[in-house]
């Protein structure tokens, strides 16, 4: 069954708080919480989400 995008944000976030608290080190938070560590990782160090993100081939901005 496909997770949701929504489902796999949560656990993303969710993995980032038991990490910054001190419960459990990156790999046991993105394996308890069935995350990829590379994701975690990127975004415990400041990554947006891809979907929070500008398109790569976009030209202008949001104004024009």
């Amino acid at each position: 069954m496909a997770d949701s995008s929504v489902q796999k944000e949560g656990r993303i976030l969710l993995a980032m708080k038991a990490f910054k608290l001190g419960r459990l080190k990156s790999i046991r938070a993105a394996a308890a919480y069935n995350v990829s560590l590379t994701t975690l990782s990127s975004r415990l160090n400041g990554r947006a989400a891809r979907v929070d993100s500008a398109p790569n081939g976009r030209k202008l901005t949001n104004t024009e």
